[in-house]
Parts: C-alpha cells; structure tokens; sequence
C-alpha cells in the first residue's frame, strides 16, 4: 500500500495533463501511486499516459461518462494509499511535494494537511499582461497548527483564507467513513467544498505547510479565471435546476456555491458542526459582490437582484443595517474581484518594465510573495514554475514553535 494516492481525475485535457502527470513523475519521493481517473475522453489521454509507462501510474476509466461530481466519486473510490491528495488535471506539484506532505504527516500525524499554493498564468492566457506570469505567496517554511474547529467557523464565516484546496492531503480512513455514511464523498453545488468540510468535521486538527508545494493553472479552459474574468461557468450545468435548499438565495453565484456546500456539510453531520454557524452578513454582502461583478461581465442580474432586496428586507433589524453597511462599501469600492483584476494587471505591466532594465529576481525576497513574471526567473510554463518554488522555498519543512 503506497504512503499517498494522486487522484487525477480528467476528461479531454491532455495538453494540460500532460504537465500535471509530469510534475508528479517528477517528485524526489517514491511512496506513492498516480491514479489517473479518465472521463472517456477523446483526445488522445489514453494514449498520452500509456506513453509515460511509470509502473507509479494507475490508468481507470468508468465505464460511461459521469457528470464531474459523480466522476470524482467515482475515482475517489480507487486510491489504495493512506493518504489521498487530489489534484486538478491544469495543476502541478512542486518536485518536493510529497514529500513534505509526508514528512508533515509523520512528523505531526495528523489527518489532513494543507499547503499554500502558487496562481500561474498559462502563455495562452487571455490578458496579454498576465501571460506566463504567476502569484507567489507569502510563505515562512514552518508546519502551523490550527484547532479544526476554529478553522471550519473560518469557512463558515466566509473567509477566503480558510477555504478546503484541492492539494489537500486527507487520511483515506476518513474519506471511507464518509463514503461509508453517505455513498458519496463529493457533492454539488461545490464538490470539494462539502467532501472536505466533511472530512474536516472529523478531525481534531489542521496542520498546513507554510510554503508552495502546488501551481493552480489559470488557462483559457481553466473554470475560476472563466467565471470570475470571463462570465462563464459551465460547471454550473451540472447543477442543472437545483434548488439551493440550505441557504436563502437561489442564484448561480459563487459565494451562494460556497455556503450552500458548507451547510449540506453540516446538515449531513450535524453533531460535528454544533455551534458552527453561517455569517449571514458575509453572505449577503458576498452574494451582492458576486452580482456585480458578474453584471460587468454582460449577465442580466435582474431576477436575482429582485429576490436579493426581496429577503434583505425581511431580516432582522440588526443583521439588515449590518448587510447594508457592506453593501455601501462594496458599491463604494467596486468589486473585489475586478480590483484584484486591475491590480494584477499594472502589477505584471510595472514588473515588466522593471525587467527590461535591471535583473529584479537578484534583488527580491520572494518569500514576501507578489507577482512575477516568468521570463525574470527562467520559467516558461506551468511545470517550470513548480519547479522554481522548490527552489526558493526548500526542501524540508521544520515545525513551528
């Protein structure tokens, strides 16, 4: 039995596989399987990962298409390791990855472990100014603990910084308790975000790496960058005429996507979620920052709007002021999504400029994060990139005091 099982799920990717397989190939670990979850694909991705021939890769495949949703349960089900780490098919590991998962799982035995991870800009991307560029976090290289609970009153309080990622490493004995409850360990709206607050409801604890061990691919066919900078979605599909029974709003937003994740979550294991309670403020002012946002993208919001001043004036007198209170600053300050856009865009055009005249990758601290572009730091894609924070961020991991 391998120490950690890479779930791969994929379907019809395999100009972006290609390097996610590539960067789990390339790890300086050897405890592990890939298992690579092929949704009948028809564009070669058979043929692409017979052509690696690693003994460390798994090849399944279900025996017809599945909705995304029921392919992950379905892969989900093939991982024979202890630990399982699932990773986008438009992702890459950094080569130490693994093993600072497990010397971060023998060091503190925990159950689920988290790392930060890195935002490339593929060199297709759409904006010409953020092609082959990427965001790196902050990072200091120590093993922090958090109390599971306080971390899942975070993801209930809608903070982005507590949010379950995919590259999370999950104790496969938890993932089976909940496969074996529910039949199911991802559901929609956001697979990940209820399998993973159910897995975190388990735990006594969190322990997270403080340092890049994952690229998060932005590419033309990657679903965030389409959503939030495009105005399309097509995972929404999926969820076809689902009625968000948990939550008071009905529309295709991602911050409704998000708490309506959550309280399935806590309506299937209600007992480990006592106490965990919704930020309703957070919520409604989210969902009216989503409206926008997507309104300046082109989508008619009209109907949502509607319903969103319909029940904001039917709260509570207290959480009502609080609502409109965020309201107003969000109408004050735009969206946060569109200025995270403008800052990234004058953020890769200064560092541009910068490189034409003086070499700045000699003279940063790239543990203080920030956006790079990859032509000051020799890199050309998204594996490169993996590559490179490695580097800059070490091999080992040391535990924080």
């Amino acid at each position: 039995m391998p120490l950690i099982s890479v779930l791969l799920p994929t379907r019809n990717r395999a100009h972006l596989l290609r390097y996610a397989l590539q960067s789990v190939l390339r790890q300086d670990f050897d405890d592990y399987e890939a298992v690579v979850s092929d949704n009948v694909s028809a564009d070669g991705t058979k043929d692409l990962i017979a052509s690696f021939a690693d003994p460390h890769i798994r090849y399944i495949q279900p025996p017809e298409y599945l909705r995304a949703c029921d392919h992950w349960n379905f892969a989900i089900r093939h991982i024979q390791g202890k630990y399982m780490l699932l990773t986008a098919d438009d992702d890459c590991l950094a080569p130490n990855a693994l093993r600072s998962f497990a010397d971060a799982a023998q060091k503190t035995q925990a159950q689920i472990i988290g790392c930060q991870s890195a935002e490339y800009f593929a060199p297709d991307f759409r904006f010409p100014s953020q092609r082959n560029t990427f965001i790196s976090p902050a990072f200091r290289g120590g093993v922090e603990k958090m109390e599971m609970r306080r971390l899942l009153q975070e993801c209930f309080s809608l903070n982005l910084a507590y949010y379950p990622r995919v590259p999370t490493l999950i104790a496969r004995e938890i993932i089976e308790t909940v496969l074996s409850r529910f039949g199911y360990f991802f559901a929609l709206p956001f697979p990940e975000y209820v399998g993973y607050a159910m897995a975190f409801s388990l735990a006594q604890e969190f322990v997270k790496i403080d340092k890049p061990l994952v690229v998060v691919g932005r590419t033309p066919d990657s679903l965030g960058p389409n959503y939030f900078w495009f105005g399309g979605d097509p995972s929404w599909a999926e969820v076809g005429n689902m009625i968000f029974q948990n939550v008071p709003l009905q529309g295709t937003f991602v911050t409704n996507g998000i708490a309506e994740s959550f309280m399935k979550a806590k309506k299937n294991l209600p007992e480990n979620f006592r106490g965990i309670e919704l930020a309703y403020d957070k919520y409604y002012s989210g969902y009216y920052a989503d409206m926008l946002a997507q309104q300046k993208l082109g989508r008619d919001i009209r109907r949502e709007m509607d319903e969103y001043q319909r029940v904001v004036v039917t709260l509570p007198v207290e959480l009502r002021d609080r609502v409109k209170a965020l309201q107003r600053s969000t109408d004050r300050r735009r969206t946060w999504w569109f200025q995270s856009l403008s800052r990234a865009k004058q953020a890769s055009l200064r560092v541009a400029a910068a490189a034409q005249t003086r070499t700045v990758a000699q003279r940063r601290d790239f543990s203080k994060g920030g956006f790079v572009r990859g032509e000051e730091v020799g890199v050309q894609d998204i594996l490169g990139c993996g590559e490179w924070l490695a580097q800059i961020a070490g091999n080992g991991t040391r535990d924080e005091q």
